[in-house]
């Protein structure tokens, strides 16, 4: 009788270990709690010992009656197969340009966008999220940058169909993550394949013990950008030096002035902190997760049940006072449930369910904004970032009267003091119109048969899936109105600060609730036959699916329809020499006959040279790899718009007699027969190579040329006698665009329990657009095309003169010469000086240059590192961006927003005392209104280059000796951090360079605290 414990490195026991004898049919045991087994053997037998996720082991039992083995994790296990377009294969045998991502790291993020927790993951793939908002945080994708003035989004497909919902999935729910990047893995897409596409595989079953999840955290949230902190005072002081600075009387006088400093009436001259007032420091997010999966010979199971609840930073008044809750939050619950059944030994049918409930509360947008969500979000923000620290409010206070005496009743909304806009009085729009309650459901189902059909031939096997996605959206809507006062502060010691009513006696009561609803659908039919053999040296495999998409957008939407064949055949000697074949025939209906369908062929080819007889037992040179492709992928994103082809003439009223009953032709826009999709020839050249098993290196180059892009006529004269906006689009389109990839590892576990593992990537795409179909400017321009040889979004702007020492204008007779040459408005004495590069002696839109780059990153990246010993763990994740600019001339980097807006960098603005003492000078001179120094220049176009650290994880796992005794498998609790610092080149600290828009509900950083017990 043998006995024996089985531990893992750290000697902690393994439970549920098999252990067999070698070369004897069903004599095996499996390890018990304490990791110990008993097995009656033969004197000399060899035993092998293995479990999920450790490398297995043989152990020789002559002479022996009791053995300690100890497990080895293997690093491999989740490497060995990779998820490609409608399939699987070795990762060994993969030739294309493949990357991916496991949940183990996923769920070090706390964002609740499972889109966000990518950024710096996967080489080549750049994320931007563009907003905070709970329910609304937006992220926008870029493989490989962009190579089309149209839609650059990748295609996204959740297990196999396609689907958008990777906002709202539950990263507790997620396998793996796998981005396809060359032709020869996106052409099994066809004429959907040409900007990427991304995996997404969703966990399932295992055959064993049923393991039970819960995980519970608790994070903490704020704005990873806030205004500067400018007291009443200041501003007052900053505000006059403007208007001085524009020949204009100085809005605030010394007596206020002096007022504000002294503190003695806040009411009407406040220092008002308005981050503070209408803005949370901290609001928190709760997540809850609980998994189940489990299964046996039979019938495998996973099971999720996950809930988010997100409060927003705006701060609101009291629910029980309104009556109401109007604040930002959002509560949303997913469930999963995917369940594997044999049927018989080669038939399994496979049942997927999953649906998300997401509630998002917000501030009533109907009567100001028609509904539209994301306009009230930038103005609330925009303007309440705005509001300057010297107006009176938000609210009158009690005691206070008219100018003719009548008493103001407290607790009324002031509005501006320069503006009574009932839009700009941002605390009455956050708490007095009312809230807005938008409940989003989704269903996702798919159900799949697959049949192995080796009594046909070995290897062979064919599969069935039908998908059905349905979709809902209710928006409930209470609405109200507000009374507004406006402050008027005194002028001088001799007169009286007053309230005067603007709008009052308004119904201030919440109206009955209103309801909408919208729903749409999504129906995906797929139907394939597979093949897989090896031959002795010769593996093989093939794959022919056909597919079929119905879908519908919106309400009374027309449905779009598309229909699809791909193909893939794969061919391996040896595991030495790979050779591999992908073929998409794609039809869709938003092209006119004859132009629907489009065939896209790829070819690829690899060469693992590690296994060749001189390498193969290399110490040093563990793996290499080579591998090429080269193929043609299709891009049917043309916009909103549909069936393009058809002409937009119809018969409306007018006075030409011939038509008869006053009726005349309107013409709108042309349509264009031969429209088609955009074509991607793609190639990617890559190497993989590994060093002494434990460091890791993938570089890929790539090179795309995009034709056929859709695009508007530039060079058609005007006096054809129809608007250009009405010509047909035309696929004329041409963008080259390159790049390389670089991602490395290195892992490694030492003899004292101590592993670690550091992980990098690095990714840069430049694209050029060759022909854009744009008219050439007259040769006295400096620069005669604006798309033509530039990339996607270049900006073009002033370069400013630096040749006297500052870029400024310093001096009278420095002013006197701007005059006479700038022909973009009147300069002022602090204003930027600008270069005259077409050398006509002005200042004219003929000077303008490029500068820097355009809003898409040409550069991404990541590193991260993981350090675990005994049960401890720790965690970082970096990720960033370069080469990426914008144009920052409004809200917040200038002093032009609402009543004006100022920050630290507009202390050190121009003026002639800073000039005269040299002091530093970091901003043109101060004004109340847009001049020469505020159109595009490379001051204001500025570097959105940012390096974040997006998680920080620390983490201690109970030991598992401790757990047996309560039947527990984990406990582990964590703290960990999203967005924690950043750091960026953009000097204002208002402005997230990683958002689109200055005014969108800005980013937020988290500190979170987590639990998580496995049974």
């Amino acid at each position: 009788m043998l006995t024996g414990k089985v531990v893992d490195t750290n000697g902690e026991p393994i439970i549920g270990a098999n252990i067999i004898e070698k070369g004897v049919y069903a004599n095996g045991v499996i390890t018990d709690l304490e990791g110990t087994f008993k097995l009656r053997v033969k004197q000399d037998a060899v035993i092998e010992v293995s479990y999920i996720g450790y490398v297995k082991k043989e152990v020789f039992t002559k002479g022996r009656d009791f053995v300690t083995v100890t497990l080895q994790e293997d690093a491999k296990t989740l490497e060995e197969v990779v998820v490609v377009g409608y399939g699987s294969q070795k990762k060994i045998s993969v030739t294309g340009s493949v990357a991916s991502i496991q949940t183990e790291d996923l769920l070090k993020s706390s964002q609740a966008n499972l889109a966000a927790a990518l950024s710096g993951r996967l080489p080549g793939l750049a994320t931007m999220q563009t907003s905070g908002r709970p329910g609304g945080d937006d992220v926008t994708l870029y493989l490989r940058g962009a190579s089309t003035t149209n839609g650059v989004n990748p295609l996204i497909l959740i297990d196999g169909v396609p689907r958008d919902g990777i906002a709202t999935l539950d990263p507790n729910e997620v396998e793996s993550v796998t981005v396809l990047k060359d032709a020869s893995a996106t052409a099994v897409f066809g004429v959907r394949g040409a900007n990427g596409v991304i995996l997404i595989t969703t966990r399932r079953g295992e055959v064993g013990k049923t393991e039970l999840s819960i995980s519970v955290d608790h994070s903490l949230q704020q704005f990873t950008v806030s205004m500067d902190r400018i007291h009443s005072w200041e501003y007052a002081e900053l505000r006059n030096q403007a208007f001085t600075n524009d020949g204009k009387d100085a809005p605030y006088n010394v007596y206020m002035i002096d007022m504000y400093k002294s503190g003695e009436d806040p009411v009407f001259f406040p220092d008002r902190d308005i981050m503070s007032e209408f803005f949370k420091k901290w609001a928190p997010q709760t997540r809850v997760n609980v998994n189940m999966n489990g299964g046996t010979e039979k019938i495998n199971y996973f099971i999720n049940v996950g809930y988010i609840g997100q409060s927003g930073q705006f701060k609101t008044e009291s629910p029980k006072a309104l009556g109401y809750d109007p604040s930002y939050k959002m509560n949303r619950y997913n469930f999963r449930s995917n369940v594997d059944y044999k049927l018989a030994s080669n038939l399994k049918l496979s049942l997927n369910l999953a649906s998300y409930l997401q509630q998002s509360n917000t501030p009533q947008c109907q009567d100001l904004y028609n509904g539209n969500l994301n306009s009230m979000i930038a103005d609330m923000v925009a303007h309440a970032w705005a509001t300057p620290p010297t107006t009176p409010g938000p609210v009158t206070m009690p005691g206070y009267t008219t100018d003719t005496g009548a008493e103001i009743p407290a607790n009324q909304i002031v509005g501006s003091n320069f503006n009574t806009d009932i839009k700009n009085n941002k605390w009455g729009e956050l708490n007095r119109r009312g809230y807005q309650e938008v409940t989003n459901m989704n269903l996702n189902s798919s159900l799949a048969i697959d049949w192995g059909l080796d009594f046909i031939t070995k290897g062979l096997s064919t599969k069935f899936m039908v998908a059905f996605d349905a979709a809902s959206s209710t928006t409930l809507t209470a609405r109200r109105v507000f009374d507004v006062y406006r402050a008027y502060p005194a002028q001088s010691p001799d007169e009286k600060s007053y309230y005067q009513a603007i709008e009052v006696d308004k119904q201030d009561v919440l109206g009955a609730p209103t309801r909408s609803n919208a729903s749409n659908y999504y129906l995906n039919l797929q139907y394939s036959i597979n093949y897989a053999r090896q031959f002795e040296k010769h593996d093989v495999s093939a794959m022919a699916l056909f597919q079929r998409d119905n879908w519908q957008k919106a309400n009374a939407d027309l449905p779009y329809n598309m229909l699809g064949l791909s193909a893939r055949a794969t061919y391996a000697y040896d595991s030495r020499y790979l050779a591999e074949v992908n073929v998409g025939y794609n039809g869709s209906e938003q092209f006119a006959k004859g132009q629907r369908f489009g065939f896209f062929p790829a070819f690829s080819a690899g060469w693992v040279a590690s296994n060749e007889a001189f390498l193969r037992d290399n110490p040093v040179l563990t793996h290499l790899k080579l591998r090429a492709s080269y193929g043609k992928v299709g891009n049917d994103k043309l916009g909103n718009d549909r069936f393009l082809y058809l002409d937009n003439i119809s018969v409306t009223g007018g006075q030409i007699s011939s038509l008869g009953r006053g009726q005349s032709i309107s013409i709108g826009k042309f349509g264009n027969r031969n429209i088609t999709w955009e074509v991607a020839y793609k190639q990617n050249y890559g190497i993989d190579l590994k060093l002494f098993h434990d460091f890791s290196l993938s570089v890929d180059y790539f090179k795309e040329k995009r034709e056929d892009i859709l695009i508007s006529r530039g060079t058609v004269p005007e006096v054809l006698g129809i608007s250009t906006a009405d010509l047909p689009k035309v696929n004329m389109g041409v963008v080259d665009n390159q790049g390389f990839e670089i991602e490395s590892g290195y892992q490694k576990r030492l003899d004292s329990g101590i592993s670690f593992s550091f992980k990098g990537n690095f990714a840069y795409n430049e694209n050029k657009q060759r022909n854009m179909d744009e008219a050439i400017y007259s040769e006295d321009y400096a620069y005669r095309y604006r798309k033509t040889g530039y990339s996607i979004g270049q900006l073009f702007g002033y370069k400013i003169d630096y040749s006297n020492g500052n870029g400024f204008i310093n001096t009278p007779e420095e002013l006197e010469k701007a005059k006479k040459m700038y022909k973009i408005g009147t300069p002022r004495l602090g204003d930027f000086l600008y270069q005259d590069l077409n050398g006509d002696g002005e200042i004219s839109e003929k000077d303008m240059a490029p500068i820097k780059y355009s809003n898409v990153p040409r550069i991404s990246y990541g590193f991260s590192g993981s350090v675990d010993w005994k049960g401890l763990d720790f965690s970082f994740h970096f990720s960033g961006i370069a080469k990426c600019s914008r144009l920052y001339n409004s809200w917040r980097a200038t002093e032009f927003a609402s009543e004006g807006v100022y920050s630290n960098w507009h202390k050190h603005a121009w003026t002639q005392e800073r000039y005269a003492n040299g002091e530093r000078i970091e901003y043109p001179a101060l004004a109340a209104s847009t001049g020469v120094s505020h159109v595009a220049n490379d001051f204001f176009i500025m570097d959105r280059n940012f390096l974040r650290l997006k998680n920080v994880e620390l983490g201690y796992s109970l030991p598992k000796h401790w757990l047996q005794k309560v039947s527990l498998s984990k406990v582990r609790v964590y703290i960990n951090g999203n967005n924690l610092l950043t750091w960026k080149k953009i000097k204002v600290n208002a402005i997230d360079p990683e958002q689109s828009w200055e005014v969108n509900y800005p980013l937020t950083k988290m500190v979170n605290f987590g639990l998580n017990v496995v049974f």
